[in-house]
């Protein structure tokens, strides 16, 4: 829950496992000063979110019991959203810009813009070992180091991707025109 530079994060309770909790009862919660929260994800009991703090772009993980355990500053901007994955999450941007944070709380790597801020922000994802990053440049990259296997032209346009099992990538702009580009055919060259 947000408004304006407040937001509230709370856990319930969906399958009690004691018979004195009941089901939709709220296990903890947490108030933090962010503003433009995107989406939590949860990964190995620690949920993560980002969003806007005093101007600046942070990372925040939350402990299984409900305390904050960090805080990190990131060189993003504007609309936030996260993935998660083996070591940490990664926090991108609307310009196609990501930072990789590690479990522990520190910036590991940062991948700067890929051309100017889309009208929408469609969510990284990670398939197959790869991160997928939107941006007026799709880019596939190397979560484990941030280094950039390949792009792929999008344009300002682009609204929302997906990634198959095969690293087949489809691309949806706002003249409703859907790419597909096969990633693994392009991986395979680079």
């Amino acid at each position: 829950l947000s408004r304006a530079d407040r937001t509230v994060i709370f856990l319930a309770e969906v399958r009690p496992t004691r018979p004195e909790v009941a089901l939709g009862a709220v296990v903890w919660t947490i108030e933090l000063p962010l503003a433009r929260p995107c989406p939590p994800v949860v990964a190995r009991g620690v949920t993560y979110l980002a969003g806007q703090r005093e101007d600046r772009a942070v990372v925040v993980a939350i402990s299984r019991s409900g305390q904050q355990r960090w805080e990190r500053a990131v060189p993003l901007g504007g609309r936030l959203a996260l993935v998660a994955h083996p070591r940490g999450v990664i926090a991108a941007d609307a310009r196609g810009a990501a930072a990789c944070v590690s479990a522990d709380g520190q910036l590991e790597w940062v991948l700067g813009a890929a051309g100017d801020e889309l009208a929408d922000l469609p969510p990284p994802c990670v398939r197959r070992g790869v991160l997928v990053l939107a941006g007026e440049q799709i880019r596939a990259v190397d979560p484990r180091g941030g280094r950039v296997l390949a792009q792929l032209q999008a344009g300002r346009g682009l609204l929302d991707f997906a990634v198959d099992g095969r690293l087949n990538l489809y691309a949806l702009d706002d003249t409703g025109l859907l790419r597909a580009w096969k990633l693994s055919t392009t991986l395979a060259v680079v």
